[in-house]
């Protein structure tokens, strides 16, 4: 007799696969908030230097999620990772390469103290985080949109757009909502590890970003009652309809209130900028959760909508693993994620602090000895 069945086991992953990608959009989201605004918030060498110790020692350890996250997807919903990376593989390339900026500018940018080499390592870390931001919003448009894929009798993988029909307004808008919501991030982070004029101009951005967020959620969620969704009924048939993707919403009016709540943490955190960092960086946290959540009502139970086909369209219930394979899973994740989470809460608490102009300084002599110092 099984524990849990099939189809419970099904909502279990795909709410488990939300958290892995909120996870890894509240800890690496700040990184590339922070380095999208690298070249805005520090002037010179010394507050660069400020800006990208505040996560120089622990983005590694947060692009984990983004390894488990697709890991989990290839053991929980293979279909969906292989459509994925056929349909997206230009955009996630892109994304791939840009990633790869990261680690080697952090790690060779103070090498030379030459300014021309660590411009162009500054440049590199900027669109480490700009790119992906942006990609990464586009994925998220054309997923409401549905991607242009569908599956031969041999169950073959054959999309039928070219790489710039990726690029339409309503992805562009999903995606400067994501650009947004990550330079909020990042920039409140900034507000809790630093102090004077970096903490000062951070708060600044925090608030601006903060405003665009909001207007440009307000115009995506307006934008939803326009652009046909995919829509499927007890029987597993797929249709398009205008404002289906708002279905759930209107079935259970009070998911409403999640994007009410989300608006007020954002412009609550406005608010709190000046005086509670702390909450204010909290505030961000919850911001991305709601986000994200909201996201995912309103795709449900869709995870890759197919416009090529819609009947093909992949769903949490028809592009999932066995049984047997959800359930081991599933008993990896209850002994292991508790682990990963304090862990990484404890990683946290031992860093937790300012970094100041005055570290930076100190070290300087012991950076100049020890070429592979973490210290940048």
């Amino acid at each position: 007799m099984n524990i849990l069945d099939y189809h419970t086991l099904q909502y279990i992953w795909w709410i488990i696969m939300l958290v892995l990608i909120i996870g890894f959009s509240i800890t690496d989201g700040f990184d590339m908030g922070v380095a999208v605004l690298l070249p805005f918030i520090a002037k010179t060498d010394i507050e660069r230097r400020v800006v990208i110790n505040t996560v120089g020692a622990t983005w590694e350890g947060n692009q984990v999620w983004l390894i488990t996250a697709l890991a989990a997807l290839f053991a929980a919903f293979p279909q969906v990772y292989a459509v994925s990376f056929s349909t997206l593989y230009i955009a996630l390339m892109l994304t791939l390469f840009c990633l790869f900026l990261r680690p080697v500018g952090f790690d060779y940018r103070s090498k030379l103290s030459n300014p021309k080499w660590r411009k162009y390592w500054d440049i590199a870390l900027f669109a480490g985080g700009f790119f992906p931001c942006i990609i990464f919003g586009i994925a998220v448009g054309n997923i409401f949109l549905g991607l242009p894929f569908y599956f031969d009798k041999w169950q073959m993988i054959y999309n039928t757009a070219s790489f710039t029909k990726l690029f339409h307004p309503f992805a562009l808008l999903t995606s400067l909502i994501g650009l947004s919501l990550f330079c909020l991030h990042g920039a409140t982070w900034l507000n809790v590890k630093t102090s004077g004029i970096i903490q000062s101009r951070a708060k600044k951005f925090a608030k601006f970003f903060a405003a665009f967020f909001i207007i440009l959620w307000i115009i995506g969620g307006f934008s939803l009652k326009f652009i046909h969704g995919f829509s499927i009924d007890q029987n597993a048939v797929i249709t398009l309809k205008t404002n289906a993707w708002l279905n759930n919403f209107i079935q259970y009016p009070k998911l409403y209130f999640i994007c009410l709540s989300g608006i007020f943490c954002v412009g609550l955190n406005i608010l709190l900028q000046n005086k509670f960092a702390k909450l204010s960086w909290i505030l961000s946290c919850l911001t991305i959760i709601i986000f994200f959540v909201n996201t995912a009502i309103a795709l449900f139970p869709f995870m890759l909508p197919s416009s090529a086909n819609l009947q093909q369209s992949l769903t949490a219930f028809n592009a999932s693993s066995s049984h047997k394979t959800l359930f081991s899973m599933l008993i990896a994740v209850i002994i292991f994620m508790p682990l990963i989470i304090t862990y990484t809460a404890w990683v946290y608490n031992v860093l937790k602090g300012k970094i100041e102009e005055k570290d930076i300084e100190e070290t300087q002599e012991n950076l100049a000895k020890n070429k592979n110092s973490y210290w940048y």
